[in-house]
């Protein structure tokens, strides 16, 4: 009888052996790190009006504010909220505006038809600040006002 050598076998099914170990080892870490692992918590959003009255609160706590302080305060955080207000509104008009330019900054560069298209966005666009920021606009002063005229791209969203 021929004696037959299983040495490349047994070597191959070491191998196996090993990397099935290695791969247990492996996925149980990381299973056991999805199970112990912290859950991230969600930043809380806070309207506006709910940041007058948290303010209010925590002041009261934080700084011991007297009942007849919290009329006063109050004004306070109440001016601050409607200046954080039209603070975000100008904000977003600014960003906008820069899109709007974006748009003609973008024009050299594109053929004929790609520039009807972006045409088209830019007008939609310029519809969208016109509506939504019109008491904006309206509120610019002279100098804000004749550059937005003087400026080409800009001129079609005064009001």
């Amino acid at each position: 009888m021929k004696k037959t050598n299983r040495f490349p076998t047994r070597r191959i099914r070491d191998w196996v052996l090993i990397a099935l170990g290695f791969a247990v080892i492996f996925g149980s870490g990381f299973a056991a790190s999805k199970i112990l692992e912290d859950p991230k918590a969600e930043p809380q959003q806070v309207s506006l009006n709910q940041w007058e009255e948290r303010a209010l609160s925590s002041l009261r706590d934080q700084i011991q504010i007297r009942p007849e302080q919290e009329d006063e305060i109050g004004r306070v955080l109440a001016e601050t909220q409607v200046e954080i207000k039209e603070a975000g509104e100008r904000a977003s008009l600014e960003f906008h505006l820069r899109l709007l330019e974006s748009h003609a900054k973008m024009s050299p560069h594109l053929d004929t038809e790609q520039r009807q298209i972006m045409r088209r966005s830019s007008e939609a666009l310029a519809k969208k600040i016109r509506e939504k920021f019109s008491d904006l606009l309206k509120e610019q002063n002279e100098l804000e006002q004749g550059i937005l005229l003087e400026d080409d791209l800009l001129k079609h969203i005064t009001p």
